[in-house]
């Protein structure tokens, strides 16, 4: 408080007035499980790992995805499972960077650009021109992503 009055405490501390539920004082750690959405069809993965920490009304997230076989199909290539549903405002919408990918794309060495759709738990990759990777110019037997991001609930 600034006073220089200071106290000592006896016995287990304990928070008293303490923020609870969705008032914008939250905090949060845990764990997801990311997936492929779209693009590829009878997925099978190697490695499934997502993690975030939810500061009040921001999710900060990690996520790697090992792909190991599975049907490509001509649909957009998207990702999804988020560990919350992203707020539905245009305006304030999130988005992830590549750490590291490989084997992305047969027929492009362009990095992949991720946008999380508002009020959905998906996320929509793009390439550097602003085109959408289809599942169909992916090798679906040798995928890996490895994605930071942070979006707004």
């Amino acid at each position: 408080s600034g006073n220089d009055l200071h106290g000592t405490t006896s016995g287990n501390p304990s928070v008293e007035n303490a923020p609870a539920g969705d008032d914008g004082l939250v905090y949060e750690e845990g764990t997801f499980t990311p997936t492929v959405s779209s693009g590829i069809t009878s997925v099978g993965y190697a490695t499934q790992v997502g993690t975030y920490v939810r500061v009040g009304n921001l999710v900060t997230f990690q996520f790697h995805v090992v792909v190991n076989s599975g049907s490509t199909a001509s649909a957009n290539f998207e990702l999804a499972t988020l560990p919350y549903t992203p707020r539905n405002t245009s305006g304030v919408q999130g988005g992830a960077y590549v750490v590291f990918q490989d084997n992305f794309d047969e027929d492009s060495s362009e990095q992949a650009k991720f946008n999380i759709e508002p009020n959905s738990t998906t996320i929509e990759v793009f390439k550097e021109t602003g085109s959408r990777f289809l599942g169909s110019n992916m090798d679906s037997a040798n995928i890996t992503l490895r994605l930071v991001g942070q979006y707004f609930v």
